[in-house]
């Protein structure tokens, strides 16, 4: 329904009403919204129009409204939807805020969005949740497990946060964006790593929240995050719930990491297993105590002890408590119970120890092992006697005798005496002797053996007991039935019966005595006695019969013994037969001796006698080499008296020299081995001098010379002098070891014999002697008194460093007597050597000492004291820095003289910084080695040397701390059982021989990984560990490819070429397989090639003959690896020279093969090794005789006119060379087709001809193709050899220099800069015959694009140029180069302009226009390689990168170059919103430019965007398509413009009917009122159309043309009509008529001329016969028949038409007859006439025609038929 406007509706509003009834509902809404004015008007309208209240219709307003902003959003037009909600008053912001948090097209999202940013009108929440919903969406595979899809925000924004954060976790963890970090929790993230076992993130959180000081992470988004979110304990009792069905694996790895600092479950912290439990399982078990102390920890260390308590109590597990409460307090909060007090009972039993406490701790322990403290004392009388002999009241012994009353802790012990006594049946012996005597012994022999062995002793000696004789056990008789054989007493000795063999013996030598020959056979007897012993040592029973035997018979066993001892002891550790020793010992005794004292000295404990038992032990041990010795008659033993005086244990020394009666000048000689010098002293005086004692002395008359020692160390009878010859041998000794003594100390300054001297009397005599400071070191040496060095130095401070010296050599016992250190002093080597020795002995603290009171000021006591800190292992970094810093600085005050001499009269070398240096260096060396106890400790020490990089502080050469510590720690960890000698590691002249030591003790034990590890530690060759480990290999080899192993091995460690090849050929000649053997000598062929050796060709030579005699299923070429290579023919020729040829002969089926060969290597490029074979076995090829020849053409060895007969046979045309010497002319780029011309740029360009070159030259490219055409094998080389003579003479240089050169880069661009010719050609054999890779392409074209931009962008040129190629035109034949990989270039391209962008985007300087336009020609061409390619994602990160650029220009106002870029890329349907930026700006015309007019791309995409997004903008529309010559367009343009003026002119005409009460339903016609505004309307309409015309014609649419002309003629007839009535009188409207209408105004009311107008304007097809029948039949309208027949013919079937339709009328007036009669006399055709006449019964007419004559032969048919005149 169309309403009425209200009446209070002013006339402007009023049309504006009729002029929404003929529009809809929406298009009503649309306009007033756009509009802005009629709002309310229009939702008035609207709810009159749906019958609707206001409310309603304004609520359904809004609806269309926001509908139609979704429209404009779609079409990307925010301003004009913003402009729309302005006019509604609806709040733009708010409303695309909704749209913005609503909608799910990501594509609307991301575009509103964009715009409310830039506008800072988003909210903070919905920027988040913006991000957030990207993400999503960016990763939607992850999120496939969510049931509802999430599209839009308000989805997002509504979701639950805990799935919120679900997400977040999941696109975190992958993503790391810190935007999700606000959708995070805690709790939740820790539930989805539990979930997903994610261990590694879990332990790195634990770590990162409780490891304050942990460095070692690696920084990031997920590491910050952890440090923010805590870690409750909430979120640890999850991690063992049962609902989220985690693996015990994962629980016990977290909650052992947790248990490092000390977090345990709730209910866990009760329960000390789980605790211990976690703390072993997360290996802090060691740190147990200070992870209770650390604040995270949930439990401190009292909660825990009370735990552990608690525990162990239960449990009874009292030896674990007391071990763990050992270093606690036993606090009061514990509680006290027996355990507890036993425990603090004996700790203080342990402080201070006496009886009292004693007594206490062993009652105590009795009460709480038993139950009852009586029966317990009597089961343990150990226990009750020790509690009576250690209670200080109880007097044991007289209460035990006197029964008195025992009491202990109220506790009475008197009971308890009888299990005591009969525990211990001495004591009650003892006391039953007491009270009762001694008991009498009534037992005899016989009862003994009744009573052990239990024997009847009365049977057994009843011959004793009757006193018969004993029974005899032979007869004599008995040898006339057994065994012939004498048996003597070697028989039975063998049988261990000594007795039998004994009697034996005593009869035989009764005989013998007989004879007189016992004496002579006594010695026999013990040889054979002691043979049979040793040889049976292992069988105690005849050794020890051998003994029996010897003593029955009256000869000393002792020597038996020791030499069975002997043989027993020496079993075992030596590879000859024990046996064979012993017995040849009188030959050889010191051997055996030697071995004897090597295996007693191992079993006796080196343990210093820590009890009398050992050494008691080690005497008994010992004394079987003494007793030998004593036998042999050879020197005593000396190594367990060297070890006891080494170790100054003077009474074990003593008491074995006293037993065994040392000779005295044995002992002289040991006693020199005490270290303490008292000791030293005290023996000295005791051996040396006499003791002068009186004879009346009755004790010293008494005694036995042979028993005391006394007498052996001194004392003697007779009151002598000191024996001269003992005071010459130590004289002698003095004066021998003194080695670098001088003169003057021969003569001694003191009395050396003289040694009971005390301190004073010393003094006093070296004060008095001539020389006192020479005097006092003498006696300091002797007496090992360093205090007299010291004294010393008061004599002659200028001695100092003697004095020092010699004090140190005492101290550290290292002295040998009477050494002069004057000389040593003057050497600096021996003054380092000396300390060296200290350090070796193990005195660092001592040296210390020796600097402190001699050289305090010397570095190297800063030097000491820095490693007695190291030395202790007190790694306290800092003060350890400042005594290194101290020696640093000490050492810049020092002397740098750079040489040290070998004497130094002035001892300048103590302030020598070199030396100080030196020997600090050594001294460490010496303390590393010497001084720590173990490896493990030199680790730690050299680890925290390198952790305060002690090498800083050092100027001198030094080795690698850093290595030293790997080599040790490599050592140590790999239990290798070897050490590194540090002494002469830390040495940097012989550093590289400790380490070479270490490794070859590693190859004796085969631990070769272990010696390659330290050899790659020291940089080292690997050469000898490799190859003897492979060696050790190559026996037990299992593998397939074990020389393959091994060869990778090799190449891996960098073995020597020549290490390696040595060792195939020597492996080859021990194998005997072909193939095997084929293999090595490839391998070392390979190698020495590789290395370029000496021996290469003849082992190359080697492996082709192993090849060729390999089997045929073996002999694969592929194992060889050919490669193609490029070498000078000239060189070749040369080389060829050192090989020598193969001299035996090779058959027919190896010459075939080596054909074979030739082939395939000619066609795998590489000419030299085809050349090699030629020449090792003698073989003529045809195509290596062409190669050859093309070699020597293109190299000059040969011109074209220099050929021999053979090399012109080569040819196969004779007349070309010479047809070609008379053409010299260049061959064009068509010989390219040999190197795939159908991919190559260089086909489409025809190359230039070259002038001014040798004509030569022309010819032999033109004998070179030809010669390439003719090759069956080597094709590629020669194709080479073409394109690097065809560079040569593009690029002018010379040819060998072309072949060989590696930096053909250079030489091209030098070229391409020289402007050589034929630029795209050379590039193109470049790449060709350089093999030059994709990338390598890439990068040259992309680099000159660069610089060809440049230039351009630099200077003005008017097109851009490149290897004389217009970019712009011909930038495909470049991209022809690579092929099918434009986008590797593209890519490049793409990111140097995009790295141009950013830098100057990010610097603070405006953008220059040079750069803008450089970077904009790159995108260009990089969006050129792209669309090559259809590659799509690259032609879309052009497309981003150019919105930026274009923002950029839009800043610049660069309106050239942002049409540049719009027309460069040519994507105008992505980049239309250029048009709409210049369209705003006013900047249009720059797209009408010249230039552009021949761009139909251009042309159709701004006719699109202007139909699009400004169809109101007639004006630029014309002007566009003018600018194109677009006359079709226009004309177009201007019909649509008649169209709506017409339009407009039929709805204001309707309305007028409408006012004028006029119903236009039931009027046939739209009226016209003929008024000014409707003549103007019309007059305008008809111009439109005249101009369309006009336009139509212009662009030859002539049908078009034709059309618009006629509908101006129609407008024009409208004119006329309207010129013909009244002013303000209707007329019939023309315009927009239907058919029915057209009809019938043409039948009704126009004449023929308006009718044909009418008629050619709707293009309408009228029935001309009705049209006629009407207006001239019916209506006599003669002018219009008239008229018709001017212009259309009047055709028989018109007519017959109209004949119809006069008969179809019921009523035919005589008007219409006549009419119709005057039709049928106009029409020509006579027989139509004839027969229309007689249907409609004209007889008049047909006597007409039959009298005319001219239907002659009708007459008689129609008489016939009755007519009548």
């Amino acid at each position: 329904m169309n309403p009425a406007p209200p009446t209070t509706l002013n006339k402007e509003t009023v049309r504006v009403w009729h002029g929404w009834i003929n529009i809809g509902d929406k298009e009503v809404a649309r306009e007033a919204a756009a509009k802005g004015l009629h709002v309310n008007l229009a939702i008035t309208f609207l709810s009159l129009r749906k019958e609707v209240k206001f409310d309603d219709a304004q609520l359904w307003f809004k609806e269309e409204v926001v509908k139609w902003v979704y429209e404009l959003l779609d079409r990307k037009q925010i301003f004009k939807a913003s402009h729309v909600l302005k006019n509604v008053d609806l709040d733009a912001s708010s409303e695309f805020s909704k749209i913005f948090y609503t909608t799910s097209d990501q594509n609307l999202r991301e575009y509103v969005g964009n715009h409310l940013m830039k506008a800072e009108e988003m909210d903070e929440n919905l920027q988040h949740l913006w991000s957030f919903l990207t993400l999503i969406l960016d990763n939607e595979d992850l999120f496939l497990e969510y049931s509802v899809p999430i599209k839009s925000l308000e989805c997002l924004d509504k979701t639950s946060n805990d799935v919120k954060s679900e997400m977040a976790i999941v696109l975190f963890l992958k993503t790391e964006d810190p935007r999700l970090t606000r959708f995070l929790h805690s709790d939740i993230l820790w539930k989805h790593l539990l979930i997903n076992n994610d261990l590694h993130n879990l332990l790195m959180w634990v770590n990162i929240r409780y490891n304050l000081s942990a460095d070692d992470l690696v920084e990031g988004n997920l590491t910050e995050l952890f440090k923010k979110f805590p870690i409750t304990n909430q979120m640890i009792e999850v991690v063992a719930s049962q609902e989220l069905n985690i693996s015990e694996n994962i629980k016990s790895a977290v909650y052992n990491e947790l248990s490092k600092f000390g977090i345990f479950r709730s209910e866990d912290r009760n329960d000390v297993i789980t605790i211990l439990k976690r703390l072993k399982d997360s290996f802090s078990m060691p740190f147990l105590y200070n992870v209770f102390e650390k604040p995270s920890s949930v439990l401190n260390l009292d909660n825990f002890l009370c735990l552990l308590i608690q525990h162990c109590l239960e449990h009874k597990y009292l030896i674990v408590l007391n071990t763990c409460l050992e270093k606690f307090k036993i606090l009061p909060t514990i509680g006290k119970n027996e355990e507890i007090n036993l425990i603090c009972g004996f700790r203080s039993l342990v402080n201070n120890f006496d009886e009292i406490r004693l007594c206490e701790n062993i009652f105590n322990m009795s009460s709480v092992l038993s139950t009852d403290i009586l029966n317990y004392f009597y089961a343990n009388p150990v226990i009750v006697l020790s509690l009576l002999f250690f209670t200080k009241k109880i007097n044991a012994p007289s209460a035990i005798l006197t029964k008195e009353t025992l009491m202990v802790n109220n506790v009475k012990l008197n009971d308890c005496l009888e299990s005591i006594l009969k525990y211990f049946h001495i004591l009650h012996d003892i006391v039953s002797n007491k009270l009762n005597g001694s008991p009498k012994c009534t037992l005899k022999l016989y009862d003994l053996i009744t009573n052990h062995l239990g024997l009847d002793s009365q049977s057994l000696f009843e011959f004793q007991f009757k006193n018969d004789e004993l029974s005899k056990f032979y007869v004599k008789n008995v040898s006339s039935y057994g065994y012939a054989k004498v048996v003597g007493y070697k028989f039975y000795l063998k049988e261990s019966r000594p007795s039998i063999a004994a009697k034996l013996f005593t009869i035989s030598e009764l005989e013998t005595d007989k004879s007189g020959t016992l004496d002579e056979n006594d010695k026999k007897v013990e040889k054979e006695n002691s043979n049979i012993a040793v040889a049976n040592f292992n069988c105690t029973e005849i050794s020890s019969s051998c003994v029996v035997f010897s003593e029955i018979i009256g000869l000393d066993s002792t020597k038996i013994r020791v030499l069975t001892r002997t043989a027993n002891l020496l079993h075992g550790e030596h590879k000859a037969s024990p046996v064979e020793l012993v017995l040849n010992s009188e030959d050889d005794p010191h051997t055996v001796q030697k071995m004897l004292e090597m295996v007693l000295m191992e079993k006796i404990e080196t343990n210093l006698f820590a009890t009398s038992s050992d050494l008691i032990e080690a005497f008994k041990v010992y004394e079987i080499i003494i007793q030998y010795s004593k036998f042999n008659n050879i020197k005593f033993p000396e190594s367990f008296l060297r070890y006891c005086a080494s170790n100054n244990l003077w009474l074990p020394f003593l008491l074995l020299a006293q037993l065994h009666e040392y000779p005295l000048d044995q002992i002289k000689l040991l006693i020199q081995f005490f270290k303490s010098p008292n000791m030293l002293e005290h023996l000295t005086h005791g051996v040396v001098n006499d003791i002068h004692l009186e004879e009346t002395n009755i004790l010293i008359r008494e005694r036995d010379s042979r028993k005391y020692l006394l007498s052996k160390v001194g004392v003697r009878r007779c009151v002598e002098t000191v024996d001269p010859q003992s005071s010459l041998s130590v004289k002698s000794q003095s004066s021998r070891e003194s080695g670098g003594s001088s003169t003057s100390s021969d003569l001694f300054e003191i009395d050396i014999s003289n040694i009971k001297a005390t301190l004073l009397q010393t003094l006093i005599r070296c004060h008095n002697s001539t020389d006192p400071p020479k005097a006092l070191l003498q006696a300091s040496q002797l007496y090992r008194n360093p205090l007299l060095a010291i004294l010393a130095t008061s004599y002659e401070p200028d001695s100092l460093v003697t004095n020092w010296l010699t004090w140190l050599s005492v101290s550290c016992e290292t002295c040998k007597v009477f050494t002069n250190y004057e000389t040593t002093a003057l050497s600096a080597n021996s003054v380092t050597n000396l300390l060296d020795n200290c350090l070796k002995h193990r005195y660092p603290k001592t040296v210390l000492e020796s600097f402190e009171i001699f050289l305090p000021e010397n570095p190297l006591k800063i030097f000491m004291e820095f490693w007695t800190y190291c030395f202790q292992l007190n790694f306290n970094n800092t003060i350890l820095t400042q005594k290194l810093s101290s020696f640093e600085g000490l050492l810049k005050m020092s002397r740098k003289n750079s040489i040290i001499s070998d004497t130094d009269h002035e001892m300048t070398y103590l302030n020598n910084k070199i030396w100080i240096e030196l020997t600090a260096l050594k001294l460490l060396a010496a303390l590393l080695e010497y001084n720590c106890n173990s490896l493990y400790e030199q680790i730690l020490v050299v680890r925290n040397l390198c952790k305060i990089k002690i090498w800083t502080y050092l100027s001198c050469e030094h080795p690698s701390f850093t290595n030293v510590l790997k080599i040790l720690e490599t050592l140590y960890y790999n239990n290798s059982g070897v050490g590194l000698d540090l002494s002469i590691m830390l040495d940097s002249k012989n550093s590289r021989q400790a380490i070479i030591n270490c490794i070859n003790k590693l190859l004796e034990r085969q631990q070769y990984q272990l010696a390659l590890q330290i050899a790659q530690i020291e940089n080292l060759p690997p050469d000898l560990i490799l190859v003897k480990e492979w060696q050790s290999k190559m026996n037990d080899q299992s593998d397939q490819n074990f020389w393959n192993t091994c060869n990778e091995t090799f190449t891996k460690y960098h073995v020597t070429a020549d290490c390696v090849v040595d060792f195939y050929i020597d492996c080859s000649e021990k194998i005997s397989d072909l193939l095997e053997k084929f293999t090595l000598l490839k391998m070392a062929c390979e190698w020495a090639s590789k290395y370029e050796l000496t021996c290469q060709y003849e082992l190359e030579k080697k492996m082709w003959l192993a090849f060729l005699y390999l089997e045929e299923k073996h002999r694969n070429l592929d194992v060889f690896d050919i490669k193609a290579n490029t070498y000078l023919y000239k060189d070749l020729i040369e080389l060829v020279k050192d090989i020598t040829p193969y001299e035996g002969e090779l058959n027919k089926d190896f010459m075939s093969v080596l054909e074979s060969i030739l082939a395939f290597v000619l066609n795998k490029n590489n000419f030299w090794l085809a050349l090699k074979l030629q020449k090792i076995f003698n073989c003529k090829n045809t195509d290596l005789e062409t190669l050859k020849l093309c070699c020597s053409l293109a190299e000059g060895i040969l011109l074209p006119y220099q050929l021999s007969a053979e090399q012109r046979l080569l040819l196969s045309n004779v007349n070309y060379l010479r047809t070609y010497s008379h053409r010299r002319t260049f061959l064009s780029t068509k010989f390219s087709s040999i190197s795939s011309s159908s991919h190559s740029p260089a086909a489409s360009l025809q190359m230039e001809r070259i002038e001014n070159i040798e004509s030569y030259t022309n010819d032999t490219l033109a004998v070179l193709k030809l010669l390439t055409e003719h090759l069956h094998n080597g094709v590629e080389i020669a194709q080479n050899i073409f394109m690097y003579y065809r560079i040569s003479i593009n690029i002018e240089f010379p040819y060998h220099i072309v072949v060989v050169t590696t930096d053909y880069m250079k030489v091209l661009k030098d070229a391409l800069e020289d402007n050589c010719a034929n630029k795209l050609d050379v590039v193109h054999d470049f790449i060709l015959a350089y093999k030059w890779s994709k990338h390598e392409i890439a990068d040259f074209i992309c680099e000159e694009i660069v610089n060809a931009v440049t230039s351009y962008t630099n200077l003005t040129i008017d097109h851009l140029l490149m290897w004389d190629l217009n970019m712009d035109q011909d930038f495909q034949l470049v991209l022809q180069l690579l092929q099918d990989s434009c986008s590797l270039l593209g890519y490049k391209l793409y990111s140097y302009a995009s790295t141009l962008h950013k830098a100057h985007v990010e610097s603070t300087q405006v953008f220059q226009i040079s750069d803008l336009a450089l970077i904009i020609e790159l995108l260009i061409r990089a969006h050129d390689c792209f669309t090559t390619d259809c590659n799509m994602e690259g032609i879309s990160i052009i497309l981003k990168k150019c919105k930026e650029i274009v923002s950029n220009l839009l800043f610049l106002q660069d309106w050239k170059l942002m049409v540049r870029l719009l027309t460069g890329v040519a994507r105008y349907t992505e980049m239309n919103y250029v048009f709409q930026i210049l369209k705003e700006n006013d900047q249009f015309e720059y797209l009408l430019r010249k230039g552009f007019r021949k761009d139909n791309t251009l042309k159709v995409a701004l006719l699109e965007y202007l139909k699009k997004y400004c169809p109101d903008n007639k004006d630029l529309y014309k002007i566009v398509a003018l600018h194109f010559a677009l006359f079709s367009e226009v004309a177009l343009l201007w019909e649509r413009e008649a169209q709506n003026v017409i339009k407009n002119l039929i709805s204001v005409s309707i309305l007028e009917m409408q006012n004028n009460r006029v119903t236009v339903e039931e009027e046939p016609f739209i009226l016209l009122q003929n008024t000014e505004s409707t003549k103007i309307c019309l007059n305008k309409a008809m111009e439109n159309y005249i101009h369309a015309t006009d336009f139509h014609l212009q662009g030859e649419r002539l049908t078009k043309a034709a059309n618009s002309a006629k509908q101006a003629e129609l407008i024009a007839l409208q004119m006329s009509l309207l010129n013909e009535v009244p002013q303000n009188t209707s007329v019939r409207c023309l315009l927009n008529l239907k058919k029915h209408q057209i009809g019938d105004l043409i039948s009704t009311k126009l004449n023929f001329q308006q009718s044909l107008i009418l008629v050619d304007a709707y293009n309408f097809h009228p029935d001309w016969a009705l049209v006629l029948y009407e207006q001239y039949v019916v209506k006599n309208n003669v002018i219009f028949l008239e008229g018709f027949l001017q212009h259309l013919p009047l055709t028989d079937t018109l007519v017959h038409d109209i004949s119809r339709k006069f008969v179809h009328s019921n009523v035919n007036s005589v008007n219409e007859v006549k009419y119709m009669k005057n039709i049928l006399n106009r029409l020509n055709s006579l027989h139509m006439k004839y027969r229309i006449a007689s249907e409609l019964g004209f007889t008049d007419l047909i006597e007409d025609l039959i009298a005319s004559g001219q239907l002659v032969y009708l007459k008689d048919t129609v008489w016939k038929k009755g007519y009548k005149n």
